[in-house]
This record gives C-alpha cells, structure tokens and sequence, in this order.
C-alpha cells in the first residue's frame, strides 16, 4: 500500500505507486481516486491520473472502472457519459 500526505495530487500519487508496484514486479496496481469533497474538477483530475500512468506504459491504465453510489440516482448516467468523454 502506497499512501500520500493529506490532500496530495492524486495523478502523482499513482504514479509513485505504479513506480513501486513495477520496482517490486507486482503484476496488479489498483488506485483509488476518491477525490478529496473540495475538488470541482474530477473530470480533469482523472485525466491527468490516466496521463501520469502513460508515461510508464502507453497503454497503462490497463483498467478503469467507474463506482457510482446507488443512491445517486439518473445522475448516474450523466457522471458515466462524463466519465467516458475525460478518460475514455
């Protein structure tokens, strides 16, 4: 488990962990980008995560998924059409 200071930049956070998870030659590397209750721009947050891990491995993330509260409702599919145009 990799962990970041309070409020860190989680694009930079994920990198860390995919250097250390490569370093140590583990061959799974889940990150959870929770974004911190003040953050306004999620979409671009995932972006720059998606981003950072390209810089390992071109085709890194091998895996994204999308956790939708239950409660949240028909903005459901509004967050995954967001979702799927940031990060595709």
């Amino acid at each position: 488990m990799i962990r970041g200071q309070y409020n860190a930049d989680p694009a930079a956070l994920c990198y860390e962990a995919y250097e250390a998870a490569d370093k140590r030659d583990i061959e799974f590397l889940i990150c959870d980008t929770r974004p911190a209750p003040h953050e306004s721009n999620l979409m671009g947050e995932l972006a720059k995560v998606k981003r950072s891990l390209s810089k390992h491995d071109p085709n890194a993330p091998h895996e994204i998924l999308l956790v939708v509260d239950a409660t949240t409702g028909s903005n459901a599919l509004a967050q995954a059409k967001q979702f799927h145009e940031a990060i595709d």
